[in-house]
């Protein structure tokens, strides 16, 4: 009877090349997500890259930056009773505000102000009306499940229901993925920064329709800040895509 004994240098090299034909595998899916996230591998590739690109999109995403496709980033500054009157329908927006409140409700308990003094209230996972009332509040209407108020704090693992208003001296509203924002009468400035390039209008008393708008608005005493992405900013006598 024939043995077959390998020396132990053998086996060492043998060990040595298992790990070749992962990296292999590896580098091909690599190289095979890239031209599938390029036109060129679109063109060679058509509808495969459905299948093959969700496989490599974790490989690729690791050497690839998160990019904006299709809209330019924007700020609006502009005095702050160019917002009053917005109704903004949001969804897990996160609001962050210091003033003094008239109305505090969470889930069924009334909580009421006796010193009238400032205070910090935080909102997150928010979804609703935020509205902003032509006598200088901001009113939060629908569901949450963090709210804090000074250092008192209510959480759930499920959403309350939250109705608020505050009016703020200072107050950010993040998170917000609106369709549509109208401003009737801005006056101040917008910018907008596309491939490296900003351009800046001024605003005198202008309409403005601002569309597919990613960011947030910061609040103070008089102005008001709006920053994010958009895909198409109008005004009286301009347009910005």
């Amino acid at each position: 009877m024939e043995m077959n004994v390998m020396s132990s240098d053998n086996k060492e090299a043998k060990k040595g090349f298992k790990w070749k034909p992962i990296l292999a595998v590896f580098l091909v899916l690599g190289i095979l997500g890239i031209l599938l996230s390029t036109g060129i591998g679109g063109s060679l590739f058509g509808n495969v890259g459905g299948g093959v690109g969700g496989l490599t999109g974790g490989i690729v995403g690791i050497f690839q930056p998160k990019v904006n496709t299709g809209g330019f980033d924007i700020t609006l500054s502009a005095s702050r009773d160019s917002f009053y009157g917005q109704d903004f329908k949001v969804t897990n927006a996160s609001v962050f505000m210091n003033g003094v409140y008239s109305v505090l409700t969470i889930g069924d308990q009334n909580i009421d102000s006796t010193s009238g003094k400032n205070i910090s209230v935080t909102v997150m996972d928010f979804t609703g009306d935020v509205q902003l009332t032509n006598a200088g509040s901001v009113s939060l209407t629908g569901t949450s499940d963090y709210v804090m108020i000074g250092d008192l704090v209510s959480s759930s693992a499920k959403s309350v229901k939250i109705q608020m208003e505050v009016i703020p001296d200072s107050a950010t509203i993040g998170d917000l993925s609106l369709k549509s924002i109208q401003l009737d009468s801005a006056l101040g400035t917008l910018s907008r920064t596309k491939s490296g390039a900003t351009d800046t209008v001024s605003l005198a008393g202008t309409k403005v329709d601002i569309s597919d708008f990613i960011g947030s608005l910061a609040l103070t005493q008089n102005d008001a800040t709006l920053t994010g992405a958009s895909t198409s900013v109008k005004g009286d006598s301009f347009t910005l895509s």
